[in-house]
Formats: structure tokens, C-alpha cells, sequence
């Protein structure tokens, strides 16, 4: 299959990627493209078997593809990418003058400019001549005439012939019914926004939206909305003409950043909680005691009557039940603070377990399955209950990142953070990686405020806007106190635990 000769990539937030490409020759065994004015490079990159631009042929991805990709033509995100050149701007028009074409009439007596028929023209009768008196002395024109229309001469109207009526040998009768639309008729047409949190969620409305700071709502910003009655973290993609909005949003809070620019971190949808129904005990029924009052009537020679009362039957009160005291774990807010998320990618095969393919023995290995990985989309989010956590330590880092291809623009930079604990060596320069953020007692009440069973689900959620991550490589450790209680190699949703008791949720 032939790819096409020309490609436009237009739309990604960054100018600098913007061009039209053309073909350039073949590298690696497939096709390229270069750029007609940023001289930058569409290749496919056979490392990670995926479609790149980058500023130089074989360079860093600066947009990339899924991987692995088996395509014989570029395949980078559709919404940048389509064949073709890209769309020339409709020029805006200019006020040309120099066709103006008009006509002026500059006379000392009214002229009459109304078009009347012609009439025939009687015959004079001779009047007085009057003494005319000169207003013309003071008028005086400076006038350019680019051109002068002819007038054109009337057309005379032709009456027509009236003619007789024309008798048809038809009737007709009866009533005609005509159905017109009472209804709005809604175009194709409506807004359409990503949920922050789950990229395959799209929402879309026709309501009239109204940003709550005010101003102009543009691609990639971040509300706080109430979609359908449930707030949602949202982030906007743009207009679109091919579905009629099916939600109806409104905007609650923000701009609070730009997804693409991590913005989605900031914003954080609220948790209803769900009411936990409490057992109420069983009422044993107690016996209400019968007092019989049995009167004895003794007559006696005196006749005087004696009357004797059955005795009182008294009440036996039924003894409580001693209650045992059931020790109450710590709070969670407590079992959170000082809680660490280490996540770590070992490339070299010495540094993985026997199990998982590779040659390390010792309890420092990862678990993981030996995989090659060298690219620069592995970037996330730390998620406890969707609240995305931020380093205690260093309050401006919001991710972790096991990117390890040499990139410098955020989110695909490569910050080059090399592991420098067991089983590595001091100084140890490679692919592998090693990052952490730790839950200072803010964070850990904020978190144990949403939880309502006492379990944390922890996430990890790709931070890359333009594609998805290469989320199969990382090894994850938790620690409280520096003790583990968790350790393995999820994906993506990846694990409920309660911080404290270190037990997992089924």
C-alpha cells in the first residue's frame, strides 16, 4: 500500500508542530516526511515500533503513536493528523475604492428625482421672462468622476390585452390538512468534553455555556461541572458537527488549568456519600406480671364483714449484660500520614527476578515480568480515592515518572531519575527508574474524609495528553512507616487496600 505524498498536522496547542509534510525518502525501511517550514520529521521508529514527530529524523517523539504499531503509513492522533496539505485561511476582504461608481447633480434649483411616465408634452403658453438672480457666484466644486454611467433610457410598459376567463369543466372540494413542526429543530451541532479522569468518557451538550471566570471557553481548560446531576471533573475538546449533545453540563467552578497541561490534577470531583444503615436491635417483648385481687367476704356472729387482698406480686428486674470494649484501630488520617508510593521500571536483567525472566535472586528484585521499555510516555498521576496526590516533601510535584528516552518538553521529559537504592550500584547510569511521592497529614485527612469503609483505592492515570502510556512496566511498592504492605505490578485502577491493617479489598 502506498501512503499519501503530503500530510498536515495542525491543531496541537504548539505552533511549532503545525506544518505541511512531504515525503522524504524512506528511513529505517519506511517511508518519512519533512516539514516545508519547521523542518521537522514524521518517521516510524523502530526501537518502540511506533510513528514519531520529532526535530530530527531518529530524535526523541515529540508526537507519537500507540506502540506496537504495524502500519505502513504514519498513524498519530487523528485529531493532528490527516493526508493531505492543510487548509489555506480564507483571506479577509479589503474595502477597494477604486471601483466606486456614482452620480452628482449640482444645481442652483431643486431637481426633482422622481422616475415618472412619460406623459405627452402640452404645448407652452409664453410667460414673463423673470429677472433671474445669480446663486451659483459663491458655489464652488473641486470634483474628480472616474467614470459616468449613461442613463439608461425607460422602458414604456406595455398594457396588457385583457383576455377572457377560461372555463375549465373541473371542480374540486373538500378540506386540506397542512402538518407544520411546532418544535425546536436542533442542528448536528454541540460541545464536547473529555472526563479528566477516564479519557474514554466523552460528554456532550448544546446548552449554552457560561465559563464561571468569565471570558472566551478554549480547548484543553478544566471545569468543575455538574454533568447530569453528578459532579464531574471535565476538560474541553472542542465543537462538533457530527452528534447532537446528549448531557446537559453545567460549568460550576473554573478554569482551573489546561489538561494538556496537567490542569486535570487540580480538579477534583465531589464524593456523595452513601449513607451506611444502621441496625437497629430487636425488641424482646417483656411480660407484664397479673395482679389478682381475690376479696374473701368473712361473716361472723358480729356481722361484721373482713375483706383480705391477694399479696403483690413483686417485679424482677432482668440483669443488662456486661458489654466488651472492642479495641479501636487508628484512625485512618493517622495510618495515611508519613504513607509513601514508590513506583520503579528495572530494565537490566540482573535487576529482575529469576521468576519474571531475568537473573536477580534477592528481595530487592522486581517482581515484574522482564519487558523492554524506552520511550518517553510514562508519565502518571498518583491517585488515592481520585484525589490525585502531590510529594509532601515537594509540593510542586504532582507526578511520577518512569520516562527514560532523553525528552524535554513536559510531559514527556526525561528527568533522568536513576534508582539509587538495592540491588543498584552507586552512581548507576541506564533505562531504569525510580520515583516516589509521600502523603504528608493534609493530604491524609482529605483522603480519609472520602473514604466511607475504610479502604483506599489507589490509581495510577496517565498524565500524557497526546497518547496513552506505557503503563505495563511499572512496579509499584507501598509503605507505612517505612514498613511495605503492598507490593506489585498493576495496571492502571490497580489495588483497595486499608492503610492501616494492610488488607485488601476482594
Amino acid at each position: 500500500m502506498s501512503c499519501p505524498t503530503n500530510y498536515c498536522v495542525r491543531n496541537t496547542s504548539f505552533s511549532l508542530y503545525d506544518d505541511n509534510f512531504s515525503t522524504n525518502g524512506n528511513y529505517s525501511g519506511y517511508p518519512s516526511w519533512s516539514g516545508s517550514s519547521n523542518g521537522y520529521f514524521i518517521y516510524f521508529k523502530s526501537g518502540t515500533t511506533q510513528w514519531c514527530l520529532s526535530n530530527t529524523l531518529g530524535g526523541s517523539c515529540l508526537l507519537s503513536g500507540k506502540s506496537p504499531c504495524t502500519t505502513e503509513c504514519p498513524d498519530l492522533f487523528s485529531s493532528y493528523l490527516s493526508s493531505g496539505t492543510c487548509p489555506t485561511p480564507t483571506p479577509t476582504p479589503t474595502n477597494n475604492c477604486s471601483v466606486l461608481d456614482f452620480e452628482s447633480f449640482f444645481d442652483c434649483s431643486p431637481i426633482d428625482f422622481t422616475t415618472s411616465t412619460p406623459t405627452p408634452t402640452p404645448t407652452k403658453t409664453p410667460s414673463p421672462t423673470p429677472t433671474t438672480t445669480n446663486y451659483c457666484g459663491i458655489v464652488k466644486v473641486d470634483a474628480d468622476v472616474v467614470s459616468i454611467t449613461a442613463t439608461p433610457t425607460p422602458t414604456p410598459t406595455v398594457t396588457p390585452t385583457t383576455s377572457r376567463p377560461v372555463n375549465r369543466d373541473c371542480s374540486f372540494s373538500g378540506d386540506v390538512t397542512f402538518n407544520t413542526i411546532t418544535t425546536n429543530i436542533n442542528c448536528p451541532i454541540s460541545k464536547q468534553f473529555n472526563d479528566c479522569y477516564d479519557p474514554n468518557i466523552i460528554y456532550t451538550t448544546t446548552d449554552v455555556l457560561v465559563n464561571p471566570a468569565g471570558g472566551e471557553i478554549t480547548q484543553y481548560m478544566v471545569f468543575n461541572a455538574n454533568v447530569d446531576g453528578n459532579t464531574k471533573c471535565i476538560s474541553y475538546i472542542g465543537t462538533t458537527y457530527d452528534i447532537i449533545g446528549g448531557n446537559t453540563i453545567t460549568l460550576s467552578t473554573g478554569p482551573l488549568g489546561y489538561s494538556n497541561l496537567g490542569g486535570c490534577t487540580y480538579c477534583q470531583p465531589t464524593r456523595t456519600p452513601t449513607p451506611t444503615p444502621s441496625e437497629t436491635p430487636p425488641l424482646t417483648p417483656s411480660q407484664t406480671p397479673t395482679v389478682t385481687q381475690t376479696p374473701t367476704r368473712t361473716v361472723t356472729p358480729t356481722k361484721t364483714p373482713t375483706q383480705t387482698k391477694t399479696p403483690t406480686p413483686s417485679y424482677t428486674r432482668t440483669p443488662t449484660p456486661t458489654q466488651t470494649m472492642t479495641p479501636t484501630p487508628p484512625p485512618i488520617a493517622q495510618c495515611l500520614t508519613n504513607f509513601k508510593v514508590v513506583v520503579a521500571y528495572y530494565y537490566e536483567e540482573e535487576y529482575v527476578t529469576t521468576g519474571a525472566g531475568g537473573e536477580c535472586v534477592t528481595s530487592d528484585c522486581q517482581p515484574c515480568g522482564y519487558e523492554y521499555h524506552e520511550c518517553n510516555r510514562a508519565r502518571f498521576y498518583v491517585q488515592a480515592n481520585t484525589i490525585s496526590l502531590y510529594d509532601d516533601l515537594n509540593p510542586s510535584k504532582n507526578t511520577v515518572s518512569l520516562n527514560n528516552d532523553g525528552g524535554t518538553i513536559f510531559p514527556a521529559n526525561d528527568e533522568e531519575n536513576y534508582p539509587t537504592v538495592a540491588p543498584f550500584s552507586p552512581g548507576y547510569v541506564g533505562l531504569s527508574r525510580y520515583d516516589e511521592i509521600s502523603i504528608g497529614s493534609t493530604q491524609a485527612a482529605q483522603i480519609a474524609a472520602s473514604s466511607l469503609d475504610g479502604y483506599i483505592s489507589f490509581a495510577l492515570v496517565c498524565a500524557s495528553p497526546l497518547t496513552c502510556c506505557h503503563n505495563g512496566v511499572t512496579w509499584v511498592r507501598l509503605y507505612r512507616n517505612d514498613v511495605e504492605i503492598f507490593s506489585g505490578c498493576p495496571t492502571g485502577n490497580f489495588l483497595s487496600i486499608n492503610p492501616c491493617t494492610g488488607q485488601i479489598k476482594p
